[in-house]
């Protein structure tokens, strides 16, 4: 007769939070600036829009575009606003950076956000080690928000974790 496989996290009370999870929903396209600049490079106002009145955003619809700028062309303001405002107006959304910047600053939203009363007087690991690279900022914003109501918090794994803060009693 098989012995039945307990896990003794799961019995424990133990919290496992990833940050990465938020992240795993989330419809992502990425996209240069270059491509709406004459010759990739030059930012000429007519031109330019012209170029966002012909684009098809309906692609992007539901969706966040992640608008980069890797020949680091100079761009204006104004141009950043106007792709905004086409990607408003068919509901998708928009950041202007590197794909990294926008998991950190989505992440930091969420953060922000995040309902206390679910980790009242919990024992929480915060996971560590994924397969993005956050800012270790996004961790210690974690801790900020989450330590006034939190018992225990930990970081790593279940099987080897190390203490981070300990309610005083």
């Amino acid at each position: 007769m098989a012995e039945e496989i307990i896990n003794r996290v799961e019995k424990s009370g133990i919290i496992q939070f990833d940050l990465e999870d938020w992240l795993k929903d989330l419809q992502l396209v990425e996209m240069d600036i270059s491509e709406f600049l004459v010759e990739g490079f030059l930012l000429r106002e007519k031109d330019f829009r012209q170029n966002i009145k012909d684009f098809d955003w309906q692609q992007f619809e539901g969706k966040t575009l992640i608008l980069t700028n890797k020949d680091e062309a100079i761009t204006t303001t104004w141009a950043i606003m106007l792709i905004a405002s086409e990607l408003h107006e068919i509901g998708g959304t928009f950041y202007f950076g590197t794909k990294s910047d926008f998991y950190n600053h989505y992440i930091s939203q969420r953060i922000e956000n995040l309902n206390l009363s679910e980790y009242q007087d919990a024992r929480i690991i915060i996971k560590g080690c994924g397969k993005y690279d956050l800012d270790d900022n996004l961790y210690a914003q974690f801790v900020e928000k989450i330590q006034p109501v939190a018992k225990v918090i930990m970081f790593g794994e279940a099987c080897s974790s190390v203490p981070v803060f300990k309610k005083k009693v």
